[in-house]
């Protein structure tokens, strides 16, 4: 029995095209690929350094950890569709980043022309007192100097919490920078013609953007 857990729409097949196309006649091949894609760990807590895909929330990766959930499988996959339970918000912040509802005044088009009134933020800033530009990702330039509502509250990373590591988010940036002293994003958009980013870490707590190495 098939089990769809996305609808098969017109967006949906578009966003997965170079995919299909792909593994089109190469069966065994998808599925090796889908077989390796469940051997990956959702995040790896090496003590010193942390690394996770898209977001570090501590009691999302308390939950993962306390069901014994460091990879993916079929029971997880199944459950965080289902917007019911736990896991659906647990696995779409850790791998798609925390998302916040922005006003309907504000509505935005992504690059594929889809109206967007939720972005992503930046889970390492206070939103108390910050501005929308400092806490949101792809913030719509008429909202950047409105303040965020003093009643938002998130988890956000610790100042003195492990460095943590991750991707995701397409960074633009002509010269990668540390987010915060202990905490950095490697996604610098090499499929779109970015740079390829990595990070040599020497065992220091605050990082340095000296230690970034990218290749054009």
């Amino acid at each position: 029995m098939v089990f769809f857990l996305r609808s098969n729409s017109a967006k949906h097949t578009k966003q997965h095209q170079a995919t299909l196309d792909q593994f089109a006649g190469h069966a065994a091949e998808w599925r090796s690929h889908r077989d390796w894609f469940y051997t990956l760990p959702l995040f790896l807590d090496l003590g010193k350094i942390r690394v996770v895909h898209a977001c570090w929330d501590q009691e999302h990766i308390e939950w993962l950890k306390n069901k014994n959930y460091f990879t993916l499988n079929d029971e997880l996959l199944m459950s965080s569709h289902n917007r019911g339970d736990i896991s659906y918000q647990v696995i779409n912040d850790t791998l798609k980043g925390k998302e916040f509802n922005i006003p309907e005044q504000y509505t935005w088009h992504d690059k594929d022309g889809h109206a967007r009134n939720a972005n992503r933020i930046k889970w390492w800033v206070k939103p108390a007192s910050s501005s929308y530009e400092e806490f949101l990702f792809n913030c719509p330039e008429s909202l950047l100097a409105e303040k965020v509502p003093a009643d938002i509250s998130v988890n956000i990373y610790p100042h003195d919490a492990p460095p943590v590591f991750f991707g995701h988010y397409w960074l633009e940036d002509k010269f990668p920078v540390i987010q915060m002293a202990n905490v950095i994003c490697l996604d610098y958009s090499v499929a779109k013609n970015g740079s390829l980013v990595a990070y040599r870490w020497s065992g220091e707590q605050d990082l340095d953007n000296g230690h970034f190495v990218s290749v054009s």
